[in-house]
């Protein structure tokens, strides 16, 4: 919810400018493409954040979701969207104080955006951090991919098993974090909360760490 309340602020501020600009017409194509885009910005957060269900099983709303994760998967990520929320925060205080429109408005949504931008920056590398460490006992363990993928796929359930079974830690991730850290593993925005074979061998190969 708080991902999706900073793209309502987003939203609201490029409409709510918009209409100042417009009741206020004069020739600025700059100000028309800044507005314009942060309209477009705050719409297309609404769609990735909306935490309504049957919005979000909307073929229109999958549509658009896949072509972000496919285009700007960083967004996907709580790190990306720390850095994502942070650039909007920017966009909403030249649209709404440096403009002169409403400086309490702007001094409001702005802070709500960074703080919203960092704590998520915060979050998504502490999980990162979490994550890499159960890949690496993992592979000093030696053990296949095929030891913890029974039938080709696991559940989440039986991946945080599999996580507290190598690090012995049954509060690595929280429940609320295990979403995200399937997110982060899946090759596909429609996971259904499963993690294939090819996905955790993937996760398991030598590289950086995956960001969650």
């Amino acid at each position: 919810w708080a991902f999706f309340a900073g793209a309502l602020l987003v939203t609201a501020t490029g409409v709510g400018t918009s209409i100042h600009w417009l009741s206020h017409f004069s020739f600025a194509p700059a100000t028309f493409f800044f507005e314009s885009f942060l309209c477009m910005f705050g719409v297309m957060m609404l769609v990735l954040d909306t935490p309504v269900p049957h919005v979000q099983n909307h073929r229109h709303v999958q549509a658009v979701r896949h072509h972000i994760y496919k285009f700007a998967l960083f967004m996907t990520r709580f790190m990306g969207r720390g850095v994502w929320y942070l650039f909007l925060a920017t966009m909403v205080f030249g649209a709404l104080w440096d403009t002169g429109i409403n400086w309490f408005l702007g001094f409001v949504c702005t802070t709500y955006l960074t703080v919203l931008g960092i704590v998520a920056m915060g979050k998504g590398f502490l999980m990162s951090n979490k994550l890499d460490r159960a890949r690496t006992r993992i592979v000093e363990r030696g053990e296949p991919a095929e030891r913890y993928v029974s039938g080709g796929k696991i559940s989440t359930v039986q991946f945080q098993a599999a996580i507290e079974s190598v690090t012995g830690d049954k509060l690595l991730f929280a429940p609320d974090e295990l979403p995200y850290v399937i997110n982060a593993l899946s090759f596909s925005p429609f996971n259904n909360g499963m993690i294939t074979l090819d996905e955790f061998r993937y996760w398991l190969a030598p590289g950086p760490a995956l960001l969650v």
